[in-house]
């Protein structure tokens, strides 16, 4: 039994569980291994061991149900028989009979780190989890979290354009999307459109076709490998503010990230080739957009393939 196990509890959406790599993998630099996570199962398709995350247990499985509950006793053993963990992080608010039941059982440290935005703060939502962190003495520092494809590309081409969100309120109008589109291409630039299920939930992916097919290829609700693959490929990345903009992030794609209702200062997507547009109160004008992808190219990391293990 290692005593630098940890697990993880979060059940958040992509772009939640992308920042959350930032954690696992700050742990994974101090020592901590393995590291789990109980959440959703789709989080092994977008990060696996060499991202920090040896196993995932699907939260929606028997016993985990008992962790919220005031008997946790079946989910605290399941967790003990695969070796009592030295940290847990608890992202889903656990009840205070199973938090108990844990310490009881050996677990040494447990780490309340609620995914919410403190009321008032400004700071990165990485920045107050490793606040939260430090209250308990576990010093890391913050670095963006990094998806590592499985096979690198050797050139990068074209510009990946993703219109929609899971919040309809966080979406850049989509004839703004269309205007950069057009500019793209009369400059000679492949475009491509990535349209989520949420987009196809508003709006039928024949209406997606009329709108914008002229414009660019439109692939439609990829399963994670194929939507990896296609981020590692893209030479650009353009999206809200959204969860595969966080993946495009930690795939060292060059992103240009729209914000114009929640704060960047605290959900900007982290990476070293990141550009924020926007904040809470203001959408970017289409002129700043073409501008920020113009300086992306100007910069050479346009279709650049550098190292960034």
């Amino acid at each position: 039994m290692s005593r630098n196990d940890a697990w993880i509890l979060h059940a958040g959406a992509i772009g939640d569980f992308v920042l959350t790599l930032s954690i696992v993998q700050a742990l994974r630099r101090i020592a901590y291994e393995p590291i789990r996570i109980l959440g959703r199962p789709w989080y092994s398709e977008i990060a696996g061991p060499a991202d920090g995350v040896d196993c995932v247990d699907c939260l929606d499985a028997f016993p985990w149900h008992q962790l919220f509950g005031e008997q946790p006793g079946d989910a605290v053993d399941a967790i003990k028989a695969r070796g009592v963990p030295q940290l847990v992080l608890d992202m889903l608010g656990i009840s205070a009979a199973a938090a108990d039941a844990l310490k009881k059982s050996g677990v040494a440290t447990i780490v309340r780190l609620d995914p919410r935005a403190e009321p008032g703060s400004t700071r990165h939502i990485t920045q107050q989890w490793a606040d939260s962190l430090r209250v308990q003495g576990i010093e890391w520092p913050i670095e963006a979290p990094r998806i590592r494809p499985a096979t690198p590309p050797s050139t990068r081409a074209g510009t990946i354009i993703h219109v929609g969100s899971g919040g309809r309120d966080k979406c850049w109008p989509i004839a703004n999307w269309i205007e950069c589109a057009k500019q793209f291409r009369e400059s000679g630039e492949h475009v491509g459109f990535l349209i989520g299920p949420a987009e196809l939930e508003r709006s039928k992916a024949a209406e997606w076709r009329a709108s914008m097919g002229d414009l660019g290829e439109i692939v439609e609700a990829p399963p994670f490998p194929m939507l990896k693959r296609m981020l590692t490929r893209a030479a650009a990345f353009l999206g809200n503010d959204s969860g595969v903009t966080h993946m495009a992030a930690a795939m060292s794609t060059p992103t240009i990230a729209v914000f114009g209702v929640t704060d960047p200062r605290i959900w900007r997507p982290l990476g070293s080739f990141v550009t924020t547009l926007g904040d809470a109160n203001a959408w970017p004008r289409v002129s700043d957009v073409l501008s920020a992808a113009e300086t992306l190219r100007a910069s050479g990391l346009h279709g650049e393939i550098a190292e960034r293990a």
